[in-house]
């Protein structure tokens, strides 16, 4: 691929293969990452500015405090990936007339869920599953793809989790990408794409396999 820095002033980068699991996790590794494909061809991307929240400064409203504190949601990790990623291709969002998360998507993220990088989060309310979200973690830091809710406050609850979890993990940061409004309530701020190559550069030397997180996460 080429240099990150190189992308234009849109974020485009440049065409490459999806059904390269292997990659696809490069390109991560650099803070590289396909908005969407057509058939077995990706468009990478490395934006001008990212979106980054670190964990331990997640925002919490005051709305959600009760969620917590009185169990209103459950949790788990990493045990429904495949039922995740389908989630977020069928959910219908404003403004977008279709999903970018194809077939395509779906498989090499799955294969990347096996390998141990790409992980789920899994909200549940009576014992269905109401919310998720799901991403990849390389090093020190989580980089979310997306989300769903079927039930109010789900998708939130699913990120504030995930935030905590993270913390306890020892993560620095969260990658959102890209500013949107939704992202901005949780906190954070926008980094510029030259710092956040350093960043991307400097978490190279952290370990970069945690396997399953249902295996670390704190009951």
């Amino acid at each position: 691929m080429p240099h990150p820095l190189t992308a234009d002033d849109h974020g485009f980068l440049c065409y490459a293969f999806m059904d390269d699991a292997r990659l696809l996790l490069s390109a991560y590794r650099f803070g590289i990452f396909p908005w969407d494909n057509i058939e077995n061809i990706g468009a990478f991307y490395f934006p001008v500015s990212r979106y980054l929240i670190e964990p331990s400064k997640i925002r919490v409203p005051r709305s959600m405090r009760s969620y917590f504190n009185q169990h209103k949601f459950s949790l788990t990790l990493d045990l429904h990936f495949d039922t995740v990623i389908r989630n977020c291709a069928r959910i219908k969002r404003s403004g977008q007339s279709s999903t970018w998360i194809s077939q395509q998507f779906i498989d090499v993220y799955t294969t990347l869920h096996r390998l141990g990088y790409a992980h789920s989060v899994e909200v549940w309310h009576e014992g269905q599953l109401v919310g998720g979200l799901y991403g990849i973690a390389v090093g020190k830091i989580f980089t979310g793809e997306s989300m769903f809710s079927l039930h109010a406050n789900a998708s939130r609850f699913a990120m504030i989790s995930l935030a905590r979890f993270l913390e306890q993990t020892g993560f620095n940061y969260i990658d959102a990408q890209v500013y949107n409004p939704y992202v901005a309530s949780f906190g954070g701020g926008e980094v510029a794409r030259a710092d956040f190559y350093k960043i991307m550069k400097a978490n190279l030397l952290n370990d970069d396999l945690m396997g399953p997180w249902s295996d670390l996460m704190v009951p």
